[in-house]
């Protein structure tokens, strides 16, 4: 394999396994839950976590058999034990993926890339005295605004 190819791929599986990190801490808690009602719907669609780290002929702790990938169920859930284990799997990596989002967002923080407030509240001053179509400026004060914007859009009613 060329050096050049060697980098594309690290930097893909980079990628890819910074994009998993993050969809399982968003999704893993709803995926750990509804993995044993998928096994009940669908036993030969799911497959066993714990058989598929292992290699043939070890134990299965979750299923309760050796592994053997000739075995026609290998490596599906054989029973609810195992789905259920199975499901604390995902949601044990799904904690692991929250702990690692979260520290990745302390570090942007910390290097002075923090997540930027969707909302400015502003003071508007309340008196004033003006003709109908007469122009006039009006002060408006950003308050909480930690970052140089370039726009903002106000929605402005008058006492009539």
């Amino acid at each position: 394999m060329t050096a050049l190819k060697l980098v594309a791929l690290t930097i893909f599986y980079a990628i890819l396994s910074w994009v998993m990190i993050h969809l399982l801490a968003v999704l893993g808690v709803f995926i750990a839950l509804a993995y044993p009602i998928w096994w009940a719907v669908l036993p030969q669609g799911t497959f066993c976590f714990y058989c598929k780290s292992l290699k043939q002929g070890m134990w299965c702790r979750f299923c309760k058999k050796t592994v053997d990938p000739n075995d026609p169920v290998y490596p599906h859930v054989s029973n609810l034990r195992s789905a259920v284990l199975n499901g604390i799997l995902i949601f044990l990596f799904t904690v692991l993926s929250i702990t690692l989002v979260y520290g990745e967002s302390k570090l942007l923080n910390k290097l002075g890339i923090p997540h930027t407030a969707k909302t400015v509240y502003f003071v508007i001053p309340a008196k004033g005295q003006y003709r109908l179509g007469e122009i006039f400026p009006m002060k408006i004060e950003l308050v909480g605004v930690k970052t140089p914007i370039n726009a903002i859009q106000a929605d402005v009613s008058f006492d009539p």
